[in-house]
């Protein structure tokens, strides 16, 4: 065999064998187009954990892999039919580069600095702890839409009659069927005039004067006394931690764009913007 046959089968030889191997890299075949091993993990890295640990059965990964198959078909098709060359199309393919390139910019900028220690969020609690008190009452009120008849009403309780029994014959607010409870109530889920009214009350059977609010007018009583409960430390650190995070990064953002701004000459068109 001479050199020049040697070489030819030689080069023959690396192009089956590369071939060979490129054709281990492909799961599938279609219209002229292939779907590598690689495109199949990048996709399936991509899902969210659960579904990624739900394709162990070959049903399962051939499933996904004809998800993969039909959404670039779809694909295809778009392009075929020249959808790429539309002009708003156009703008939102280019839109959602600009954001993805912005995001990723903002991204490895921020990266470690950012970071919220442990001390910060103690800190936090410490000095904001009304955040995280809550206190609880449980009441009874009785609305009617005159003041006359609050007065009427409050000149009875005062006689010793049923705050219950005065309820349930002349109330037009819910829960006057049951003697006028609201049950259990916290801060922030009454108008501000019935809360504070609710809680300047002390001692169970405390009843207020007669709240006018736009829903009539009221006298509340106490039934049971206030209740303070505190969420501990530890179920509360994850949410400040988050906060306190998104604080630094609100900060970050508007310094780096402030840093940019300065090294900018930027000059607008008033008279045109005007016209728009």
């Amino acid at each position: 065999m001479n050199r020049r046959a040697i070489t030819f089968f030689f080069i023959l030889f690396l192009v089956l064998y590369f071939s060979g191997c490129s054709d281990e890299k492909v799961l599938a075949r279609f219209n002229g187009h292939t779907i590598t091993v690689e495109e199949y993990l990048w996709e399936k890295d991509n899902l969210p954990e659960a579904q990624r640990n739900s394709l162990r059965t070959i049903e399962d990964k051939k499933e996904f892999l004809n998800k993969i198959i039909i959404r670039e078909m779809l694909l295809q098709e778009a392009l075929r039919l020249g959808f790429q060359n539309n002009e708003t199309i156009r703008y939102k393919i280019e839109n959602y580069r600009r954001n993805l390139l912005i995001n990723e910019l903002l991204s490895r900028q921020v990266e470690g600095e950012t970071v919220v220690t442990d001390k910060e969020v103690k800190v936090y609690y410490e000095t904001h702890k009304s955040q995280f008190t809550t206190e609880t009452v449980e009441a009874s009120y009785i609305v009617v839409r005159t003041r006359e008849d609050a007065e009427m009403i409050m000149a009875l309780l005062k006689r010793g009659e049923s705050f219950s029994e005065l309820a349930k014959k002349f109330s037009i607010g819910p829960g006057a069927e049951s003697g006028g409870s609201i049950g259990e109530i916290t801060h922030g889920q009454m108008i501000p005039e019935f809360e504070d009214a609710l809680f300047s009350l002390n001692k169970p059977g405390d009843m207020s004067p007669i709240i006018e609010t736009d829903f009539g007018y009221h006298i509340i009583r106490l039934d049971k006394p206030k209740t303070v409960k505190t969420v501990p430390f530890d179920e509360a650190s994850k949410k400040i931690r988050e906060l306190l995070t998104d604080q630094k990064e609100k900060r970050f953002f508007e310094n780096f764009v402030e840093k940019l701004e300065k090294g900018t000459t930027i000059e607008i068109n008033d008279d045109l913007l005007k016209e728009l």
